[in-house]
């Protein structure tokens, strides 16, 4: 039946891609779907083993990758090269080599299978990016998303007496580092004086989810990324506007610490050790597959091997001995080794120098604040990887993959016409 139904589905998106190419409205709506639809765990299991405890456990597809297609189909050729092309291939030709060191390849081609769909959801978020208006659409459904998970965060909260709220997402800290990868887009447009009700719909609801999701670590994401937004903001032009908005946010902020004291002071002096503590013990047993496969185990091989003897080696309780490290850089290194995480940095240190550096070129252009806001949250995202895997989870990979997109196209953009200039 999950055939049919995937089978079905597929060739509904390419009639509706077909339609879409003399309906601009319908190709918009596609565009903000994309970005609202990775929050959305709506997926088919053509292949499914779900009681491994890897990162990937099927050759799944997400209804965020049929809509794809769909607008794939609907967009016109692409103007320009696709962004981090060199990046992108270097990752992804590591990726396909450590299959080779894989005890088993099925579960490498899981992971493979993802950061195949990913490349492809990039492209294709680059290609209809170049239109300014699909661009903003692409935005448009990323902060309809974070507005979304804010309002639902209070549904959890109040209705359904959730401790920790996780919106939509698999926990708490995946909530947060999905919001805060993209609620600073949304701020640097207010600061501007941009974006309208949903920016200000953005930032309130972000702030909601991640202090309602109790994760230390997105709350202080999130006052880093917003520090970082407004003194970006100021020093690419300062206003009188800005002043104020920075002005009632910190209040805004202020009094809602008030209303919420309590349970975050709760929750950073009652966070049990043996969290942080297994933390380290998980690394260890990377560190030491390291040591012994310098050029790694393979894609989504770290729970299978870590149930070999590492776990126990390391010290980790029989409970936690087939799960994974929760440092989206030991995960990688342990199973791509040190071209693989040498890859990895690359592939996403591209997007963000291309970001910083025209957020601070393009002073008086829109696309330099949006651009500001999005370095910002990747910035805040990457941090937090130190402390989480979620950089390899469905739903983080689809959002990376529609920020790098929308980056690469306004970027280069910026940069091409700024070269025109000077000509």
């Amino acid at each position: 039946m999950k055939y049919a139904v995937l089978v079905a589905a597929l060739l509904g998106m390419i009639a509706l891609g077909r339609a879409a190419r003399t309906r601009p409205a319908l190709v918009w709506i596609l565009a903000a779907a994309v970005g609202f639809l990775p929050f959305l765990d709506i997926s088919i299991n053509v292949v499914s083993y779900e009681s491994y405890r890897g990162d990937a456990r099927g050759l799944e597809v997400q209804l965020f990758d049929l809509v794809a297609v769909a607008l794939a189909i609907a967009l016109p050729p692409a103007t320009h090269p696709s962004p981090f092309r060199g990046v992108r291939a270097a990752y992804l030709t590591v990726a396909v080599l450590s299959i080779f060191a894989a005890q088993n390849p099925l579960y490498a081609s899981f992971t493979l299978w993802k950061l195949l769909r990913m490349d492809q959801l990039l492209r294709t978020v680059a290609r209809g990016a170049e239109s300014p208006r699909i661009a903003a659409a692409f935005v448009t459904g990323l902060c309809v998303a974070v507005t979304y998970e804010g309002l639902f965060a209070l549904d959890q909260r109040y209705l359904m007496g959730f401790i920790r709220v996780q919106g939509t997402l698999s926990h708490p800290n995946s909530l947060g580092m999905a919001v805060n990868l993209i609620f600073p887009m949304a701020f640097a447009l207010m600061l501007a004086g941009q974006g309208g009700r949903l920016a200000m719909a953005t930032v309130a609801c972000a702030a909601i989810a991640v202090i309602m999701s109790l994760s230390r670590g997105a709350m202080g994401m999130f006052v880093l990324a917003a520090t970082i937004v407004a003194l970006g903001s100021l020093a690419r032009r300062p206003t009188t506007l800005k002043l104020k908005i920075i002005g009632g946010g910190v209040a805004a902020v202020m009094l809602v610490l008030l209303k919420s004291l309590d349970t975050i002071i709760e929750r950073f002096t009652t966070a049990p050790a043996s969290s942080e503590h297994a933390r380290e013990l998980f690394e260890a047993a990377a560190k030491a597959m390291l040591h012994d496969h310098p050029f790694g185990i393979g894609l989504n091989q770290f729970s299978m091997v870590l149930s070999q003897g590492y776990g126990a080696n390391a010290g980790l309780p029989p409970g936690d001995q087939d799960g994974i490290v929760h440092n989206v850089y030991w995960l990688v290194t342990a199973e791509s080794g040190y071209l693989g995480i040498a890859t990895y940095l690359l592939f996403l240190g591209a997007p963000f120098a291309l970001a910083i550096r025209t957020a601070f070129t393009a002073r008086k252009d829109i696309r330099g604040d949006l651009l500001l806001g999005a370095a910002a949250g990747l910035l805040v995202t990457y941090i937090q990887g130190k402390a989480e895997w979620i950089g390899r989870q469905t739903s983080m990979l689809a959002l990376l993959a529609v920020m790098f997109g929308v980056i690469g196209a306004l970027g280069n953009s910026v940069q091409r016409e700024a070269r025109a200039r000077r000509m």
